[in-house]
């Protein structure tokens, strides 16, 4: 997140950080590829740049949307529209399991 800010985060911005703050805005990434065990590959983020300043960046191609387990911001229809991979995902996780058994 330093690299895509273009500096460190000071004490106070980690105290009060939001992950959320960080949808919609633009990002350079650098995908790189690993070979793996059954001969495909596998695409992962290497680095994160800041935007370059005067380049306008394009609309998203997917609709942004926010999904969370936390009491009070959990709301169904995000979820009810997420692929089957990400549920099968989100189905794995402890805090899925404690909110549904």
């Amino acid at each position: 997140l330093e690299g895509w800010r273009g500096r460190p985060f000071t004490e106070d911005e980690l105290k009060g950080f939001d992950i959320v703050n960080l949808l919609g805005k633009p990002c350079l990434l650098d995908i790189a590829q690993k070979a793996k065990l059954n001969g495909g590959t596998k695409s992962y983020v290497q680095s994160i740049k800041r935007w370059p300043s005067g380049e306008e960046p394009k609309a998203p191609y997917n609709q942004l949307l926010q999904f969370s387990l936390e009491e009070g911001d959990y709301r169904p229809e995000v979820y009810e529209g997420l692929t089957s991979w990400l549920k099968e995902k989100i189905a794995l996780s402890p805090q899925w399991k404690e909110r549904n058994g």
